[in-house]
């Protein structure tokens, strides 16, 4: 009896080794290799794979030799090269139709208007890429949605975007922007002429506008949230530029875990934003005419035309 309880927890274990065996396989060579041979047989042209890295680490090399030249000269719009130095040799070594490696995952590039135009009419076929699960803390919302969910956060967000609504935002971005110019006036006035780190200034001068245009609030007000933005966002790019394995983002790493707890921040942080503006809705305020404003009342409209009496408004909208 106990040789064949010891047989059965062996083989249940032997199953178990083959069949992870089998997958971590499969991801990490198997289905990669036969990807770039279906994509090579329809045209596309690019990198033979290599084992699990791809062309990540190609791609981390240029990216840091292209940061490291010095400026461009005021004269030159040469600007692809220093952005996007991996893709932009890889269009031109191999033109328009085109792939590379992001790990065992081939990201296929598409320059043709042609087949552009089928892909966005086939939206059904060509399904959005599953991403890095560590994008979304930076970047979500209807970028990433699909099918009916895509559908209801659009119907939710294109009346905000008519441009008659996009013109009372204009005093918003004035009186940012005059904010600005009148502290460097101060600046000069006082010598005739300074020195400015002007990108300082413009990265204040965004969040600004971002604030108001999409709050109704000033910088200094929305400044906790765009602080923990900033910081979110250089955690998460070395993640996104290395491969991603599944599963790792449970691992209780240091970065992990400052991950989660930014995005528990900053997700606190605007439902209360929002949860303000909803309560004063609710006790007879009009919607006011910022980003988040409009989009309260294109959702009061749609609820007053389904009967609903409640205002839900995601923070993913």
């Amino acid at each position: 009896m106990k040789v064949t309880s010891m047989s059965i927890e062996i083989s249940l274990v032997c199953i178990v080794l083959v069949s992870v065996s089998w997958c971590v396989l499969n991801w990490v060579w198997f289905r990669p290799k036969r990807l770039e041979r279906l994509l090579r047989n329809q045209g596309f042209k690019g990198n033979s794979y290599r084992l699990l890295h791809g062309d990540t680490k190609d791609r981390a090399t240029m990216t840091i030799e292209a940061r490291s030249k010095p400026p461009l000269p005021d004269s030159s719009n040469d600007y692809i090269p220093r952005a996007l130095p991996f893709f932009y040799q890889t269009l031109n070594k191999y033109g328009r139709r085109c792939f590379v490696w992001n790990g065992p995952v081939p990201l296929v590039t598409i320059a043709e208007p042609e087949l552009i135009r089928e892909v966005f009419m086939k939206i059904h076929e060509f399904q959005k890429q599953k991403t890095n699960p560590f994008l979304e803390k930076v970047a979500s919302g209807l970028l990433m949605l699909e099918g009916r969910f895509w559908a209801t956060r659009r119907k939710l967000l294109t009346p905000a975007f008519h441009m008659d609504k996009l013109k009372f935002m204009l005093p918003a971005l004035w009186e940012s922007s005059n904010a600005m110019v009148k502290e460097w006036e101060e600046m000069t006035s006082k010598t005739g002429s300074c020195e400015i780190e002007v990108l300082s200034y413009l990265n204040k001068l965004s969040a600004g506008l971002i604030s108001r245009v999409a709050f109704g609030s000033s910088y200094e007000e929305g400044k906790r949230i765009f602080e923990l933005l900033t910081e979110q966002i250089q955690t998460v790019l070395p993640v996104l530029n290395a491969v991603y394995i599944p599963g790792w983002r449970f691992i209780p790493t240091k970065a992990n875990k400052r991950i989660v707890d930014v995005d528990k921040e900053i997700r606190t942080l605007l439902k209360g934003v929002i949860d303000k503006r909803k309560k004063a809705i609710k006790e007879g305020a009009k919607p006011k005419d910022d980003l988040l404003g409009l989009l309260l009342e294109s959702q009061l409209h749609d609820n007053g035309h389904n009967n609903k009496k409640h205002i839900e408004l995601s923070i993913e909208a």
